[in-house]
């Protein structure tokens, strides 16, 4: 299981179903950080489950969700679009023994199956397709080739039948079908099947900057030099075109002499490129004692030896994983810095059971769309304020003394701040701030003083809820957050 979730060519796929999936020497199902997991939704005491389905995390939440079924074998996810939607079922149907009339595992399995089509479609107006994969453990045609075998009997040599079904009620909608290239040590081939569903996706990120090996002393130089010769700035025009000048400056030169964050070939932070060898290793010893025992049998000599040989290889494999994650961990501990360690207490925490946010119901309406849910989140939990009366009070208020900003005053608020916070809307965190502060603090001076002078900093310190007005942000650096700037005038 671990070879099919880690294998760069199944980084292609979209949907994963998976039936007798095995499970970790922890007692869980494989997770990955490309895939997002779903479970059967039916509630049961079993550690190990029948019926797994990985969706690849490139696509979008917002186009897809798991639909309850009551079955512990069965797990049912839908794909939706404005158009149509899609309801792909993984089913795991228990083998009945031979010459028997006893039937039952596959009506209770298709009956669960067809109240789950039942319930998600009604009321839906949209057009509907179903794709059901399966172990359903009988035998019947498929849309692969006739005689073509997806199971291999280990302990009975030269046995093989076709087991692994695909069934749809859409078959114009199917591209291609055959086996997939590799069957990662199992004795049932996997299937490949490419659909045109067209599911949304999620649009591509942009690579994070390694800001922990950024050359700091150059781009400091380099914004300085581009911003000099430095000028006064006397009107509000002025202030914001430098302030745009500032930042776009800034970010340039970050993005010039900041490299990117290497990403690990692997999924897992400790792997190493010696187990990945060790690995391949064991696969070939694993396909060898396969090859020996469906030709030969398990019990011949060279089967024998082959499975030996492949059980010492894979056992050195597991000790030296152990060795590396203890390594990589003790390691990231030890060096456990400013965010590290809250980070280090998430790990420890169990994973979600839902993979993404359900459809919500607001009144009459099921919202399945992000922007929808995130819109009915922000009117429940922020609903709108009352409109302030603009009449003037009856007496004025006397004006608050005002004392002129310092540069003691910003360099303690810019350390006072968190480095790691949020991107603003130049894409640059608090840190870039702290980290050429030596070298920009003329300018960011002027352009604070030069607040206080046009009088914006007034407007900033009556603004409601603690944000100032659009004015006074257009004239505050948008990687400087108005919170900084608010505790300056305060303190």
């Amino acid at each position: 299981m671990e070879a099919l979730i880690n294998d760069p060519q199944s980084q292609d796929l979209d949907v994963l179903l998976i039936q007798e999936p095995s499970i970790t020497t922890y007692r869980t199902h494989v997770n990955h950080s490309a895939w997002r997991l779903y479970r059967p939704s039916t509630q049961t005491d079993t550690v190990r489950f029948r019926s797994l389905v990985y969706v690849n995390r490139r696509i979008s939440t917002s186009s897809h969700r798991q639909i309850p079924c009551d079955h512990p074998d069965v797990i049912a996810i839908k794909i939706w679009s404005a158009d149509f939607q899609i309801l792909i079922f993984s089913v795991y149907i228990p083998l009945v023994p031979l010459f028997t009339t006893d039937n039952a595992p596959a009506p209770l399995a298709l009956t669960a199956v067809q109240n789950t089509i039942t319930t998600a479609t009604q009321n839906e107006q949209r057009s509907k397709s179903i794709i059901l994969s399966s172990d359903f453990n009988r035998h019947h045609p498929i849309c692969l080739p006739r005689g073509t075998a997806t199971f291999w009997a280990l302990n009975n040599p030269g046995q093989n039948s076709t087991i692994d079904q695909t069934v749809t009620d859409r078959p114009d909608l199917l591209i291609k079908c055959h086996l997939y290239h590799e069957n990662y040590g199992s004795d049932h081939r996997a299937t490949y099947s490419e659909w045109n569903l067209q599911p949304q996706s999620k649009p591509s990120i942009k690579v994070r900057k390694a800001y922990e090996r950024a050359d700091w002393d150059r781009i400091g130089e380099e914004v300085a030099r581009q911003m000099s010769p430095w000028k006064d700035i006397k009107t509000r025009p002025a202030l914001d075109r430098v302030v745009e000048e500032l930042t776009s400056a800034t970010a340039q030169a970050v993005n010039r002499f900041t490299p990117d964050t290497r990403t690990t070939p692997y999924s897992k932070r400790w792997f190493t490129l010696d187990l990945k060898v060790q690995q391949v290793e064991v696969n070939q010893l694993r396909r060898r004692w396969q090859a020996s025992s469906a030709e030969l049998g398990r019990h011949y000599a060279s089967t024998t030896a082959a499975f030996e040989a492949m059980r010492q290889k894979r056992r050195a494999w597991t000790r030296t994983i152990e060795k590396a994650k203890a390594s990589h961990w003790k390691q990231f501990l030890d060096e456990a810095g400013e965010g590290k360690l809250w980070k280090a207490a998430t790990y420890m925490k169990p994973r979600e059971t839902w993979g993404c946010t359900p459809a919500l119901q607001v009144g009459s309406e099921e919202l399945t769309q992000n922007e929808d849910k995130a819109k009915a989140f922000l009117e429940a939990f922020f609903p709108a304020i009352n409109t302030p009366d603009p009449s003037p009070p009856a007496s004025p208020q006397a004006d608050l003394p005002w004392h002129p900003i310092t540069e003691l005053e910003i360099e303690r608020s810019l350390k006072a701040a968190k480095g790691a916070t949020a991107l603003g809307e130049d894409n640059l965190p608090m840190l870039v701030w702290k980290k050429l502060w030596v070298y920009l603090k003329p300018f960011i001076i002027s352009i604070f003083t030069a607040n206080v002078d046009l009088g914006l900093d007034l407007d900033i310190a009556q603004g409601a809820g603690g944000y100032p007005p659009p004015t006074a942000r257009q004239a505050c650096p948008p990687s400087l957050p108005a919170m900084i700037f608010l505790t300056v005038i305060y303190y």
